[in-house]
């Protein structure tokens, strides 16, 4: 057999909880300072290992993995994703009510400089303010909703929330009382 005519095997059709987790595990790294991000190739290995770690039976290769990484990485970027200011209430309008509430984790977020605060998280934070009074428990909802936001929109997926909406009535119905903040 020719090297054209040698078959080849049928390639494997990444599920959507695998790109989520890839995308996702890119989103951390894309949080982090630029000296100490990985390159793409060493994430695809760390993703690689982690996957099989966790015993994920049809683990892609590293080449599909690389591959889903650079989709995610290429992917147009969105006016959401931005830094967040006060600048910004010009353009993306949040109530005068959740202003408190977007002010102090803003402030939180600048206190911990390496940490980013983006217009889609503080657009969270608007919609969320008046069903969750701690800023703390507030902060780690709306991180999650706008993590799930922007990875379905990479992913080009429809919104899909119900998980968290049914930890946001747990919450509100006190079935547990503490969630950490996302870091």
């Amino acid at each position: 057999m020719g090297k054209s005519e040698k078959k080849r095997g049928r390639p494997i059709i990444l599920r959507p909880s695998i790109k989520s987790f890839i995308a996702s595990r890119y989103f951390d790294e894309q949080k982090k300072p630029p000296e100490e991000r990985m390159l793409p190739k060493a994430l695809a290995y760390e993703i690689h290992k982690e996957l099989i770690q966790q015993g994920e039976k049809r683990t892609p290769k590293l080449s599909t993995i690389e591959k889903q990484i650079s989709k995610v990485r290429n992917h147009p970027s969105s006016p959401l994703d931005s830094q967040w200011s006060v600048g910004c209430l010009g353009q993306y309008d949040i109530p005068p009510e959740a202003l408190p509430k977007v002010m102090s984790i803003y402030e939180q977020r600048l206190r911990e400089l390496k940490q980013r605060f983006t217009i889609r998280e503080a657009l969270w934070i608007a919609r969320l303010h008046k069903i969750i009074d701690d800023p703390t428990v507030l902060w780690g909802f709306a991180s999650a909703y706008a993590l799930r936001e922007w990875l379905d929109w990479v992913l080009d997926n429809p919104i899909y929330t119900r998980d968290f909406d049914i930890t946001v009535i747990d919450y509100l119905r006190g079935r547990f009382t503490a969630i950490e903040g996302r870091r």
